[in-house]
């Protein structure tokens, strides 16, 4: 805790104290990069062998880490580069019910569920223009961000939710039989387990991927200068709060349309050389 208020006592002073941090042509920085990410996903749909059921949007938080280069054109003007993991995860889980009569005439209610589970990890640069306003640190980015998924994968289960009361056998081998083949996106339905209370419709790599993810980024940081290296030569520590939004021009999947959008925001760390 005491190393926590001397960090935040720190950036304080940095602030109150205007440590000048005027940048010069051709000055490097680079330094560390981490966010909380929050991501929104549309497209991406439930299916059954003879029909598309649900296509509904669905969100989803992680993190993202990576490394940050900064080189200044002009006193207000850099580009900047971006290389990070990030790695979105998210599922939608869907809940319905089917009305059916037992042989003696009592109409019962069986539960069933679709589940859509998708993760999605990507190595990501962004290549971005960083415009300051003069006399302040506040800065707004603008630029492309380029990505390669990898090991992606996408499940999609149907099931049954057990009454504690009226115990089922699960999904009997007819089920499965009579499901129309080859089943959902190429692949052939099977029990997930010994209970056989669910289907596992598809499960392998995002259908019908595209790996190569290209993106706009846009965004907004102020550089809070900590504490000198070499005030003469305008080198400093600087911490810099940032939030980027980053819109997804291609999709994950050509077959569901599933696309993405994500907030991320955190900190930069970096030192100038």
């Amino acid at each position: 805790m005491k190393h926590f208020l001397r960090f935040l006592a720190l950036i304080f002073l940095a602030i109150s104290t205007q440590i000048s941090a005027q940048n010069t042509a051709g000055s490097v920085e680079v330094g560390v990069f981490s966010a909380y990410q929050f991501s929104h996903f549309s497209g991406g749909v439930f299916e059954e062998p003879n029909a598309k059921l649900y296509d509904i949007p669905f969100s989803t938080y992680g993190v993202t880490a990576g490394a940050i280069a900064e080189f200044q054109i002009t006193s207000n003007f850099e580009l900047l580069g971006i290389l990070r993991y990030e790695e979105l995860h998210a599922s939608k889980y869907l809940e319905d019910s089917v009305l059916s009569k037992l042989q003696d005439g009592t109409e019962i209610s069986t539960y069933i569920y679709h589940k859509y589970e998708i993760v999605a990890p990507q190595i990501a640069v962004s290549f971005l223009g960083k415009f300051t306003f003069q006399e302040t640190k506040l800065s707004v980015l603008g630029g492309v961000s380029l990505g390669v998924l990898l090991n992606d994968s996408e499940v999609e289960t149907f099931g049954l939710i057990l009454d504690p009361d009226r115990p089922t056998n699960g999904f009997g081998p007819d089920s499965i039989k009579g499901l129309k083949y080859p089943g959902i996106k190429g692949e052939y339905p099977q029990v997930s387990d010994e209970t056989r209370t669910s289907i596992i419709l598809y499960s392998g790599e995002i259908y019908q991927r595209q790996s190569l993810q290209l993106g706009l980024t846009a965004g907004l940081q102020y550089d809070i200068p900590l504490f000198p290296i070499n005030e003469g030569a305008h080198k400093f520590v600087t911490l810099t709060p940032s939030v980027l939004f980053n819109y997804n021009l291609t999709t994950y999947s050509d077959y569901e349309k599933l696309r993405a959008w994500n907030v991320s925001a955190g900190f930069v760390l970096k030192v100038g050389l």
